[in-house]
C-alpha cells in the first residue's frame, strides 16, 4: 500500500455568525479587508489549495449578503 494516495477534501467554512461583539453594521464575515470581505478570503484561499475540490459555506438562514457577493456562483462552493 503506498503513503503517497491523493485524496481530495471538502472544507466546511462555519459562516453563520453575527458577530455582535463587533458591534458592526454587518456579520464579521462580510466586513471589508483590501477590497474583499473576510469571507471570500477565507474561500479563495481554500479553493486555491490543490486537494480543496469544494467549499461547504455554512450560512444562516436568510443571510442577505452571501448571494451578493461574485464568489457566491463558484461551481466549487456549496451552499
Amino acid at each position: 500500500m503506498s503513503n503517497n494516495t491523493s485524496h481530495s477534501i471538502v472544507a466546511i467554512v462555519p459562516a453563520a455568525g453575527i458577530g455582535s461583539r463587533m458591534k458592526a453594521d454587518k456579520p464579521k464575515q462580510y466586513l471589508m479587508i483590501g477590497g474583499r470581505t473576510v469571507l471570500e478570503h477565507t474561500l479563495l484561499k481554500l479553493l486555491a489549495h490543490p486537494r480543496v475540490n469544494k467549499v461547504v459555506v455554512a450560512i444562516s438562514d436568510g443571510d442577505p449578503y452571501f448571494s451578493e457577493l461574485a464568489i457566491a456562483t463558484h461551481p466549487d462552493i456549496v451552499r
